[in-house]
């Protein structure tokens, strides 16, 4: 049996979905707003495959270890955690996984994690990847003064913008992307695309399936979403981001050929 803890609403409806047309059988799908009763009825009905979210484990594996803890039992799963490294952001979950027999981590940057200690003893399988994308990566100094920085950032969209169908800029931080997109908003159409602020959704397919020229986004795009539009990628660094940020925000883009212009 296992248990499959995604980020997203979307991707777990996608693993439920590939699934389901393999014809596995037993399987529950934990996201809607019954998320947490379904989630606890599947695992005590020992149904074969759950599938839930960060958000719906972080809230219900504790007391379903406590609980199987006061019978003397454990939990007789196989746990799956995909993206493992946004565990960083659910340090209860890191705790939980003590608790099984089996655990998977998957995981792009699998350094941001492996230094905790009850990782040590985990055994790191990088699978063999044939497949090779042409990235043209372009580094550009940061700015200190933040309108010039906006101001490079809306010449570098006017200067490009018109070969490609979209242009992500990402920008941990949510104030910035509103003035950003203030800034953006009497030439182009804008959406933001941040944990509160969802105004365009990427579809299983990885098209954007609204009509607008510019996304600003923090690292909520990051959390397993795959981007197959032909789109100029620009990455603003702030304090909190590290070298496996750059590299999760390069590995959303899935098209052969890409250009990133990074800050």
């Amino acid at each position: 049996r296992f248990m499959v803890i995604v980020p997203t609403v979307n991707i777990a409806e996608e693993f439920h979905t590939k699934l389901c047309n393999m014809n596995v059988k037993s399987i529950s799908l934990c996201v809607n707003d019954n998320a947490f009763s379904e989630f606890h009825k599947a695992v005590h009905a020992r149904v074969n495959v759950i599938v839930t979210t960060y958000n719906t484990a972080s809230k219900c594996l504790g007391d379903l270890v406590e609980e199987y803890y006061e019978r003397e039992q454990r939990l007789d799963y196989f746990l799956v955690i995909d993206e493992a490294h946004m565990l960083l952001q659910h340090i209860e979950l890191i705790e939980i996984t003590k608790e099984f027999d089996k655990v998977a981590l998957i995981s792009a940057t699998a350094d941001d994690i492996k230094h905790f200690a009850c990782f040590k003893d985990y055994i790191i399988v990088n699978p063999h990847i044939d497949e090779r994308y042409n990235r043209n990566i372009y580094v550009n100094k940061l700015i200190s003064n933040a309108d010039e920085q906006r101001a490079a950032i809306v010449n570098l969209i006017d200067t490009k913008r018109m070969n490609y169908d979209k242009v992500l800029v990402k920008i941990e931080d949510k104030k910035e992307c509103k003035i950003l997109k203030n800034c953006l908003n009497d030439r182009y159409k804008v959406a933001l695309y941040t944990g509160d602020n969802k105004e365009i959704k990427l579809n299983e397919d990885g098209i954007f399936d609204e009509n607008v020229d510019v996304i600003i986004s923090t690292s909520s795009i990051q959390n397993g979403q795959s981007i197959n539009e032909n789109i100029l990628s620009i990455f603003v660094q702030t304090y909190i981001d590290t070298e496996s940020s750059i590299k999760q925000f390069l590995g959303r883009n899935r098209n052969r050929d890409s250009d990133v212009y990074v800050y």
